[in-house]
């Protein structure tokens, strides 16, 4: 990742590998956790946490075994029924139907790729900052070399 990249908040991307399943996954962009917050507003902590996993996953998930989440059958066959429907909405569907202790490791993937992005961008930045030469001119303990000093 470029301190680019951190900055400017472009996603941090990883594969994730679980048996024979190889799951890639982004971080969410600000646009995409703000679309989350408003699906679980006004419910208390543990149902927020609970019914963020599907949201987060359908922005999250790139691809599963190479195919894009949007390519699944399970997805298509939502969008043929459903034509005007959003794609992330119909992705959210899908992974509705998906086994509970699936969905669960799998956001457990997510929130391991959010503290690694986290990490990253922390040793970006600290790498980033240089720090800054103190102002001889305003440091009067140190005798200035432009002034020399008198002998006694």
């Amino acid at each position: 990742m470029l301190l680019s990249e951190a900055l400017f908040g472009l996603p941090y991307e990883k594969q994730f590998a679980r048996g024979k399943t190889i799951i890639q996954m982004k971080t969410l962009s600000t646009q995409d956790r703000v679309e989350v917050l408003r699906k679980v507003q006004g419910l208390d902590l543990y149902a927020q946490t609970e019914a963020m996993k599907i949201p987060v996953l359908a922005r999250s998930i790139m691809s599963i075994n190479g195919q894009l989440l949007e390519n699944w059958n399970e997805v298509r066959d939502i969008k043929k029924q459903f034509p005007d429907m959003d794609i992330v909405i119909a992705k959210e569907q899908a992974l509705e139907k998906m086994d509970d202790g699936g969905i669960n490791i799998v956001y457990q993937d997510y929130l391991e790729l959010v503290d690694e992005a986290t990490k990253e961008r922390e040793k970006l930045s600290k790498k980033a900052s240089v720090p800054s030469k103190p102002d001889q001119s305003t440091n009067s303990a140190e005798p200035s070399e432009e002034r020399p000093q008198e002998n006694s």
